[in-house]
């Protein structure tokens, strides 16, 4: 017999809210976690709609047949919430097949023994029809599997509930997430609970499956509708063993606790990731002294690995049981061997703008760079300086009956001379086509002669080539007024020096004072 009564409204907004939500999740079905919230609101439609259908007849046999429709989604409520959880969370516990059959086994025994029940009543001893303000409802004493059903179901919730709690606590950006995973079995739990101890004003209808709408509703809201199970804190594992840089968690006493791929194919190219966990860092890269810079968080520091370099970086994190140190490696080896390569660009620029491309020697720019120190520092210490100046003889003549070619091979072997007769602390040049000057500090007049004797002789050496007569040079010289350390008088007293050794004849050394 057929009755309509307010108490068929629960299980009816119940199979509202629930197909609703389902609408909406089946939209967003590619995202982690969604399939298995979609499969629990599967779940309590499929309760809600066994208690609906029970509530249309005052039939017996009717009502214990809805009561059994309901079991496949009652007992599938824990399982779907738990694979939501571990689905959601990413934890390292996947869940795979073999989990899943593991997990179904006692909601299984439930639906089994449910339709079973005539046989051995382990779901419930006694049913009868209950009336009361013109409703008949459905009383049931329950059986000796009742109370496991319910022990089990109740452990998975509570344990996937925990796992969702700690990885969305982790981040204070998840509040409203976290508020909607506590609320979604709270309300389930005290519904079930007033319902069970006779609490609930609902007197013939179970309000669980409006509290298990309600909560998917939340969770909907919560996570779904919140772009949470697209960007969900377990992805953070995930991106982590994306990423390019090694990353490796150490304990207080400097051993390995959890790494990435990245990391873990950078200390053990040939074993798997799990074989450096609780091996101290120190360990595995034995001249590094990582487990140091594990102490000094926010410090780097440089490691060679396998001929790459590792920029390292130590962070501290800050949790509950203990302290723990990230170590971030980011590989810089492409980017320090660029910085090399434009330093060597650098210094061969400046190499090139103060040295003479022919010889290799000061150009002038360079050499009276040095002149202006080098009197300075006669003014600031009282010491001797000397320059000699170089002009070699008939050059032009040379470079225009042999050719520039062996003008230029003249020019190198009296630079060769000059740097050969300079000392580490000499400062040689070619500061014009075929004129060198070498700059004397600490010398004075008579051993800046010396050196230019020993220069003339070594440049007599020298044919411009073969048939040719020697090479000759006239070299001035001339000594820095420690009273007066001006570089353009000694420049100038140099140059004097040189335009008397060519008005000598050339081939001839000249001071300061004229010699025969």
């Amino acid at each position: 017999m057929l009755q309509l009564t307010v108490w068929s409204l629960p299980s009816l907004a119940a199979m509202l809210l629930t197909a609703a939500v389902a609408r909406e999740v089946r939209r967003n079905a590619s995202v982690a976690g969604a399939p298995a919230l979609l499969a629990l609101a599967g779940c309590v439609f499929l309760w809600s709609l066994g208690q609906f259908l029970g509530t249309l007849t005052t039939d017996l046999d009717a009502k214990l047949l809805a009561s059994k429709l309901q079991y496949p989604g009652i007992a599938g409520l824990a399982v779907t919430w738990i694979a939501f959880a571990l689905t959601y969370a990413r934890r390292p516990v996947r869940l795979g097949r073999g989990l899943l059959a593991l997990l179904c086994a006692v909601p299984a025994a439930t639906v089994a023994l449910a339709w079973s029940n005539g046989l051995h009543g382990a779901m419930w001893a006694d049913a009868r029809l209950v009336e009361a303000d013109g409703f008949v409802g459905l009383g049931l004493t329950y059986g000796w599997w009742f109370p496991v059903h319910v022990a089990y179901s109740y452990g998975l919730i509570a344990a996937g509930t925990l796992l969702l709690v700690y990885e969305l606590a982790a981040s204070p950006r998840h509040r409203r997430a976290l508020t909607a995973v506590i609320a979604a079995p709270g309300i389930v739990a005290l519904l079930n609970v007033a319902y069970l101890t006779g609490w609930s004003p609902l007197t013939f209808i179970d309000p669980t499956p409006l509290g298990f709408a309600v909560g998917t509703f939340l969770l909907n809201r919560g996570l779904l509708h919140s772009g949470l199970l697209d960007l969900s804190p377990a992805l953070h594992r995930e991106v982590l063993e994306q990423l390019d840089d090694g990353v490796v968690v150490l304990d207080d006493a400097g051993r390995i606790i959890d790494l990435n791929a990245a990391a873990a194919s950078m200390l053990l190219p040939d074993d798997r990731a799990d074989a450096a966990l609780g091996v101290p860092i120190d360990t595995l890269l034995p001249h590094q002294s990582l487990a140091a810079l594990a102490e000094r968080p926010g410090r780097s520091a440089e490691a060679d690995i396998d001929l790459r370099t590792y920029e390292v970086r130590a962070t501290r994190l800050r949790q509950h049981t203990g302290r723990a140190t990230v170590l971030v490696f980011r590989d810089v080896t492409v980017r320090l061997e660029a910085e090399n390569e434009l330093l060597r660009a650098r210094h061969e620029m400046e190499r090139l703008a103060y040295t003479d491309a022919l010889t290799g020697l000061h150009n002038r720019r360079s050499f009276m760079s040095r002149l202006l120190e080098e009197c300075d520092r006669v003014r600031r210490f009282d010491q001797d300086l000397s320059l000699v100046l170089v002009d070699i003889d008939h050059f032009r003549s040379i470079n225009d009956r042999l050719g520039p070619e062996a003008g230029d091979i003249l020019l190198r072997h009296v630079a060769e001379d000059v740097q050969g007769c300079s000392r580490v602390c000499d400062i040689p040049g070619r500061i014009g086509g075929e004129e060198f000057a070498l700059l004397l500090p600490g010398t004075d007049a008579d051993g800046a002669m010396r050196v230019a004797e020993r220069l003339l002789a070594l440049i007599g050496r020298h044919r411009a080539a073969a048939g040719e007569p020697p090479v000759t040079a006239s070299i001035g010289v001339a000594a820095i007024d420690r009273a007066d350390p001006d570089w353009q008088a000694l420049l100038r007293q140099a140059g004097h020096a040189l335009d008397r050794a060519k008005a000598a004849g050339r081939n001839n050394v000249q001071g300061t004072a004229p010699r025969p």
